[in-house]
């Protein structure tokens, strides 16, 4: 176990996310397909669930061993890595649960370039959206990880962040394909049965628009870094709130 750790740990670093295939069972993402159909009610768009629903989700996960694995093992790297990036301190356990779902009407949440609140996350796509336009939800990433020093310095990188998500969504996508072409992005392209883990704090990341059908993903976040002046806590209850008000 060790030795596997250290080895997906390099990994992480420097690719920025590590696949684990086959981790999920055909039946299971079927279940939860279905349970996701009741919750959605025949809606279309983009819907960010929060709270309840999608940790009975993750609970589905959990019942299939190599998914307990799989977590197993992305909280340990985690704990070892963000205690190298950042001398030592120890990540506060802060479990989130999302799910995820986007079809073409969901284009404005296309290529938001951020940063998590959490150090883990692992992300499991449940349905794949249309594959032969490359506009199909793929996660894209920015392997360089930026690393703020201070809640001074994570403050200011956000900041930043968010003065590229109010630009024209057509702006945000070129800056998105311009960095696919000169490498400082790339594209995690999903597999419904796998499970994609990265460290989401230091990873700058983003979701291509979806052209065709809808795309699903849970997403399991844990281990909350004490450099965000309160301000990951509040947004978090904040989103649950208008989730609850909204869906």
């Amino acid at each position: 176990m060790g030795t596997e750790v250290t080895t997906l740990s390099e990994r992480l670093a420097n690719e920025g996310f590590v696949e684990f295939r086959n981790v999920v069972s055909a039946e299971t993402i079927r279940a939860i397909n279905s349970r996701i159909d009741l919750y959605r009610g025949g809606r279309v768009g983009y819907s960010g669930l929060v709270d309840d629903q999608p940790k009975e989700l993750v609970e589905m996960l959990r019942q299939e061993g190599p998914f307990r694995e799989v977590e197993v093992l992305a909280r340990q790297i985690t704990r070892r890595t963000t205690k190298e990036w950042f001398g030592g301190l120890e990540p506060v356990a802060s479990d989130l649960y999302v799910l995820r779902c986007v079809d073409s009407k969901g284009e404005r949440v296309s290529n938001l370039r951020h940063f998590d609140s959490h150090y883990m996350t692992l992300l499991v796509p449940v349905r794949l959206a249309n594959a032969s336009s490359p506009d199909n939800g793929d996660l894209i990433i920015y392997p360089l990880p930026s690393l703020p020093s201070s809640s001074a310095a994570n403050f200011a990188r956000k900041i930043v962040n968010k003065i590229d998500q109010v630009m024209s969504v057509g702006s945000r996508r070129q800056r998105t394909e311009s960095a696919l072409r000169s490498g400082v992005a790339k594209t995690v392209t999903a597999k419904v049965g796998s499970v994609y883990f990265f460290n989401g704090f230091v990873t700058k990341h983003c979701n291509r628009a979806v052209a065709g059908g809808e795309r699903r993903s849970l997403l399991l976040h844990d281990y909350a870094p004490d450099l965000s002046f309160g301000v990951a806590e509040s947004l978090v209850h904040l989103r649950r709130w208008i989730t609850r008000e909204t869906l």
